[in-house]
C-alpha cells in the first residue's frame, strides 16, 4: 500500500470511528453462501434483528461467536446476520469452527460484505459489532466488546418477554 492509500485508509477510519453505530438499519445488499443477495426487503418483519460483524482472524470475533454457539438459546428468538468482508471460504471454515450450531439455524445467515458497505453504512466501530435492532429496524443496543455479549443477551430476552 503507498503512501497516498495508507493516508486515504487512516483518515477514513479515524472519521468513521467518530460517527455513532446506525440508529436505523441501512440499505444494504449482503451475499449468501449461494451468492443470491440478500438485502433489506429479505428481513422479517416479526422479528428482533441481530447484526454481527465479524473478521474471521479475529480472536475476540471467534470467542464471542463461540459464545453465541454455545448459548445459542439466547439468539433463538432472533433473526441473525453474521456479516464479513471476508472470503466465503473463510466465512465458512469460520462458521464450521466457532459457529457449527448456530449455522445450522434457519434463523441465522452467514453472509458476505464483499463490497465493504458495512463499514460506511453501520458504522461499526471495531470488531466484532453486535447490532441489536427492533422489528421496526430502530436500534436498541450496540456491544463491540466480547466480555459484554451478555449485555446483548438481556436485551435480547427484554424485548421477547
Amino acid at each position: 500500500m503507498g503512501f497516498v492509500e495508507t493516508v486515504i485508509l487512516l483518515f477514513t477510519t479515524l472519521t468513521l470511528s467518530a460517527q455513532p453505530p446506525a440508529k436505523m438499519i441501512p440499505e444494504f445488499r449482503f451475499l449468501r453462501h449461494d451468492h443470491s443477495v440478500f438485502a433489506n426487503a429479505d428481513l422479517p418483519k416479526d422479528h428482533l434483528l441481530l447484526f454481527v460483524f465479524f473478521d474471521p482472524d479475529c480472536e475476540h470475533c471467534q470467542r464471542t461467536v463461540r459464545a453465541m454457539d454455545r448459548d445459542r438459546l439466547s439468539f433463538q428468538r432472533v433473526f441473525g446476520c453474521l456479516v464479513s468482508m471476508a472470503g466465503q471460504d473463510k466465512i465458512d471454515l469460520f462458521a464450521a469452527s466457532y459457529a457449527p450450531r448456530l449455522r445450522g439455524l434457519k434463523n441465522v445467515l452467514f453472509l458476505q460484505d464483499a463490497g465493504g458497505q458495512s463499514i460506511l453504512r453501520f458504522h461499526p466501530i471495531r470488531f466484532p459489532s453486535l447490532y441489536l435492532y427492533s422489528s421496526d429496524k430502530s436500534l436498541l443496543d450496540y456491544e463491540d466488546n466480547e466480555e459484554t455479549l451478555f449485555r446483548i443477551e438481556r436485551s435480547i430476552a427484554a424485548h421477547t418477554k
